[in-house]
């Protein structure tokens, strides 16, 4: 039954997706997700296969059912379908509800973004601490042109608390098993739990990027700037 372990973690988050569709009458926009994989889920597709070819990690054979789509276990091709998916319902509830605006803190973002380009100029340029803050840079640049109040935004903030929450809790189980094993010298090292610091990062880039392209497509960016309001 453990190799069924990664198979599992998928199969209930498209059983909450449908959960929260049906409990809460979400509409969803199949042909907006279908753009948002195509946009946001490729392209991280493809990077996890070069950071598996490379060695930045590798599958657990315990924990999956063993069917590989090139280098990548079948369940991890299912993460980048299925996790976003719970999260672009997400962000749509939380669009609902318009936010109190918040005092922007550019301070701390300026100076949070600098401690990372420091980051990334002291990794290595193939280790997966460089490519993820270059990425999570794209991410941030990407979210702060198209939406500018997004950071102001009480509603968005409050559904990072709660995102994060769901990551935290998803992504313990992928490394304290583990499901995922992380190569020696690609990352810093430095873990929250037995998460590898540089996994927020990536999450934060995935999950955003994704739910405001779905957003946007399935709402002609009407509900992605509610986010922002």
């Amino acid at each position: 039954m453990l190799e069924y372990t990664y198979l599992f973690l998928n199969i209930f988050c498209i059983v909450g997706a449908l959960f929260l569709i049906y409990t809460r009458k979400v509409k969803f926009d199949l042909k907006a997700y279908l753009k948002s994989v195509l946009l946001v889920s490729i392209p991280f597709i493809v990077w996890d296969y070069f950071a598996v070819h490379l060695g930045h990690w590798s599958f657990n054979e315990s924990y999956i059912i063993g069917i590989y789509i090139a280098n990548l276990a079948v369940e991890e091709v299912m993460f980048f379908l299925t996790v976003p998916l719970v999260m672009s319902i997400i962000f749509k509830l939380g669009s609902r509800k318009k936010g109190k605006i918040v005092k922007s803190k550019e301070i701390v973002l300026v100076l949070f973004l600098l401690g990372l380009t420091l980051l990334i100029l002291s990794s290595a340029v193939n280790s997966y601490t460089f490519i993820v803050s270059i990425v999570y840079l794209i991410s941030i640049a990407i979210l702060r042109l198209k939406y500018t109040s997004l950071f102001k935004s009480a509603s968005f903030w409050y559904n990072q608390i709660f995102l994060f929450s769901l990551f935290v809790i998803f992504n313990t189980i992928l490394t304290a098993l583990p499901i995922i094993e992380y190569g020696e010298g690609y990352y810093l090292g430095f873990r929250i739990g037995t998460i590898p610091i540089e996994d927020f990062f990536f999450n934060f880039a995935l999950i955003n990027l994704f739910a405001l392209s779905y957003l946007s497509f399935s709402g002609n960016s009407e509900d992605a700037r509610k986010v922002g309001q």
